[in-house]
């Protein structure tokens, strides 16, 4: 029915964004706030009540929520998450649908982000890709023949974790090497730092007034733009750790496409066609055809659009 609404949730390490949205998933209104850890769902709570009217919750046939990290589909309870102390073990879907009494459908905010680029995006009519978000973190989703692929005990597509170099940067899960500690925004950050600690001179010193923890991936990308040479050497190494990945990706999963969003991965010329060569160096040669890799269009509403097309599609 055309009055049909629903609410979508994207919980994020820093930030959750909550929406709503009607039945051709455009988001009617929005609002972002701060994620908290312990009682930080209160806050999300408070933001949906504060957003939507009382006539528009008496609407609202279902709650689509997005979360960075591992889930227990059944119970949509979040099992792990390194970027987000203090929601481990935290029952999400419970929580929402004992405050709303409306269903709620739990999924990996890559996941649903691959939905949402599947159904409205950038991915429309293609059955067999790999979609890849690249900003404070690594994450991914897969679809294969039409259907979200999500594994034995729906952790599928926590790419961010699969190894790169087995003697690379601490990641925050504990291991060494991950692709997530080689080529995501903090680890563009995190290597600028090293290597000015180490004494190797830079602009980015004066951008930050030597205060290097004020160094972030979109400062390294200015410095870089500027003609800093140190900044532009990190960001063609994760450009070239970037396109390993996904070079493995596509030798494993031989999708049809790789879609690709996030912050980080806006520079065309210093991350995207870098890691796009490395691709054909290596996965096309392989593979003998070339896979496209394909900006993301959705931008930073892709997780709530994909937590409103699992709502919407079982509502």
């Amino acid at each position: 029915m055309s009055d049909k609404l629903v609410i979508a949730l994207d919980i994020g390490g820093t930030q959750s964004r909550v929406a709503l949205v009607n039945s051709d998933a455009k988001i009617l209104k929005r609002i972002s706030v701060p994620t908290e850890a312990g009682d930080g769902y209160k806050v999300i709570i408070k933001a949906i009540r504060e957003l939507i009217t009382k006539d528009e919750l008496a609407r609202v046939s279902g709650i689509g929520v997005a979360i960075a990290g591992l889930l227990k589909s059944n119970s949509g309870t979040l099992v792990y998450s390194p970027n987000m102390p203090g929601w481990l073990n935290f029952p999400i879907k419970q929580i929402f649908s004992d405050e709303f009494g409306v269903p709620v459908y739990v999924g990996n905010d890559a996941s649903l982000a691959a939905i949402g680029e599947y159904k409205y995006g950038a991915a429309r009519g293609i059955n067999n890709f790999i979609y890849i978000t690249v900003s404070t973190g690594i994450g991914g989703g897969l679809i294969l023949d039409g259907k979200l692929y999500v594994g034995a005990d729906g952790y599928a597509g926590e790419v961010g974790h699969m190894t790169i170099d087995l003697d690379g940067p601490l990641c925050a899960c504990g291991m060494r090497g991950c692709f997530e500690a080689m080529a995501s925004g903090t680890a563009i950050a995190r290597e600028a730092r090293d290597l000015i600690t180490a004494g190797n001179r830079s602009s980015l010193s004066d951008m930050v007034a030597n205060d290097l923890s004020k160094i972030t991936a979109a400062t390294v990308e200015q410095a870089a733009r500027n003609g800093d040479h140190l900044a532009s050497d990190v960001m063609h190494q994760a450009a070239v750790n970037l396109g390993i990945g996904l070079s493995n990706l596509i030798i494993i999963f031989n999708p049809d496409a790789i879609v690709v969003g996030g912050g980080v991965t806006q520079s065309n010329e210093l991350i995207f066609d870098p890691a796009r060569q490395v691709v054909a160096d290596r996965a096309v040669k392989y593979l003998q055809r070339e896979v496209p890799i394909i900006k993301a269009v959705l931008e930073d509403n892709v997780g709530l659009i994909g937590a409103a097309a699992i709502a919407l599609n079982n509502a």
